[in-house]
Formats: C-alpha cells, structure tokens, sequence
C-alpha cells in the first residue's frame, strides 16, 4: 500500500507525515534485503556499514544462529611480537616446510 494512502486512511497531517516518511525509510533501510551472488556473495547497504564501521578489510565473524546468518565485524588484528631479523627468517623457514609437506 502507497505511503501516502496509509497517511490518508489514518488522518496523518503533512509535517507529521514527513517525519513518519523519515522514520519508515529507516526502518525500510534497516530491513534491507540483498541478493546471494553465484559465488555467495552479498553486499552489506552502506548504512549498515557505516553504522557498524564496517569498511573494506574488515574482518566478519559468520555462524548459523537459530536458522539464520548472523555476521559480526570483529576487532582489528593486532600486531604479534616483533622478532629479530635471524627469528624472521627461521619462521619462514618453518612456514615453508609445512606448505612442503601439506601439498
């Protein structure tokens, strides 16, 4: 049902109606649907984003709760340990092996 009609149907006057307007658009905006892309993927709406600081690189959290999707944007990662030059090269070392023996 048209907006206007509704406002009509409940006697709504036009400076009452203008901040129902806002308040049902935010509301629409915060019930946003997305369309799932071949590949899984989704677009998060821009003020979703922005509400939660969500920005490209951020990382999410995804798990199935109660038969639905839930998303949680998690803190940044922060920096380990700084090793020295020699500890560097032996984790790499390290890494590589492993990739060795995984493939």
């Amino acid at each position: 049902m048209p907006v206007r009609l509704l406002f009509q149907m409940i006697n709504i006057t036009s400076s009452k109606a203008l901040k129902l307007d806002y308040a049902i658009v935010r509301l629409w905006l915060s019930l946003s649907r997305v369309r799932v892309k071949h590949k899984g993927q989704v677009t998060i709406p821009l003020e979703l984003r922005s509400q939660l600081g969500i920005e490209e690189g951020t990382i999410l959290e995804i798990k199935a709760h109660d038969g639905e999707i839930v998303l949680k944007p998690l803190p940044p990662l922060e920096a380990g340990e700084v090793v020295g030059e020699e500890e560097h090269k032996k984790i790499i070392a390290e890494l590589d092996e492993l990739r060795r023996n995984w493939r």
